[in-house]
């Protein structure tokens, strides 16, 4: 996903999620994420970048927070150019941890070796 769209996505969504940056800060934080609540909110009002990881922990945050209000919003994920077709469309909804599922599933099938 595009950084720049990504970012208009986690912006809107933060909006709509009924938090406080503190909230949102400490359910990002509670997943691994590694911004201060400073690098956070000026993220989100475009002032500095964050890694691809970091926007997805983001992203999974305030997707988690949706789920709490039975809302059917969701912030995309960032991907991997070469995904495409129906791999991607399937996947963009996932959170992170568990973008490895398909590719372990498919060694497994394969007869291949399976990463832990």
């Amino acid at each position: 996903m595009n950084h720049d769209l990504q970012l208009h996505a986690l912006s809107r969504a933060f909006s709509r999620a009924g938090l406080t940056p503190e909230q949102l800060w400490m359910r990002y934080f509670a997943l691994g994420g590694a911004a201060g609540l400073m690098e956070v909110e000026a993220y989100l009002h475009g002032l500095m970048p964050l890694p691809a990881l970091q926007r997805d922990m983001l992203a999974h945050a305030i997707n988690e927070r949706f789920d709490e209000l039975n809302q059917p919003h969701r912030v995309p994920y960032t991907f991997p150019a070469q995904a495409s077709g129906p791999l991607l469309d399937g996947l963009r909804k996932a959170p992170p941890e568990r973008l490895v599922l398909p590719v372990d599933d498919d060694r497994r099938s394969a007869g291949g070796p399976v990463s832990s």
